[in-house]
């Protein structure tokens, strides 16, 4: 039983650090996008 719900854990965990890594590199493309466009002015 009590490892079962480490295992949950773990995979809740593996989930979010997935989607924190997406919405960095989102973030990142972002920053980029935001730079290129300072450049015009």
């Amino acid at each position: 039983m009590e490892e079962e719900n480490m295992n949950l854990r773990l995979e809740a965990l593996k989930k979010s650090l997935l989607e924190n890594q997406k919405e960095k590199d989102e973030l990142e493309n972002r920053v980029t996008e935001l730079e290129g466009s300072l450049h015009w002015y």
